[in-house]
């Protein structure tokens, strides 16, 4: 099975944030994508999960791939990310056969929930996402393409049927 390279990380990414937020302007640069409009707000790429958040004007989205290994780093270094009330973590796998994303602010969960209880309540808030790189999480790029492509043809070749029938 083949894995996404970043660009092609960020373009989904970027995919994500257009459809988000629709009529403000949305930039990519570098790692980076960043909105502006009504809501400025950043997203930021890094992979894997650094230990400690990466310093910051906007309100910021810190990207990486639903990893157990970047599970591990938001588990081992929770007390790091609590502080920064403008952060929030997105993990993904755009290949997941269920949700493709699950986001949280450490800052709020850290007040509402308890600590004991953190391992827990994280595993069951990435629950419905797929670890990336398990099996069955990812299909080929090729592969969805292919699919993508049959479904077009199907539709097209459904409309061409439909248009000699009366209603």
């Amino acid at each position: 099975m083949s894995s996404m390279t970043p660009d092609e990380i960020l373009d989904f990414l970027e995919q994500y944030v257009k459809s988000r937020y629709l009529g403000q302007q949305v930039t990519k640069v570098g790692n980076k994508i960043h909105v502006s409009g009504s809501k400025e707000e950043d997203y930021s790429y890094l992979e894997p999960l650094p230990a400690t958040p990466p310093q910051h004007t906007l309100p910021l989205v810190l990207v990486c791939l639903h990893t157990p290994a970047n599970m591990t780093t938001l588990m081992d270094h929770w007390a790091s990310f609590v502080p920064d009330a403008h952060l929030k973590l997105m993990f993904i796998n755009p290949f997941s056969s269920m949700d493709k994303r699950w986001i949280i602010n450490p800052h709020v969960h850290d007040l509402v929930c308890e600590r004991s209880m953190l391992k827990q309540g994280l595993s069951s808030l990435a629950s419905n996402v797929d670890l990336y790189g398990t099996s069955g999480s990812r299909i080929k790029v090729e592969e969805r393409k292919e699919q993508e492509e049959e479904l077009e043809e199907d539709m097209v070749e459904d409309e061409e049927g439909m248009e000699g029938e009366e209603v």
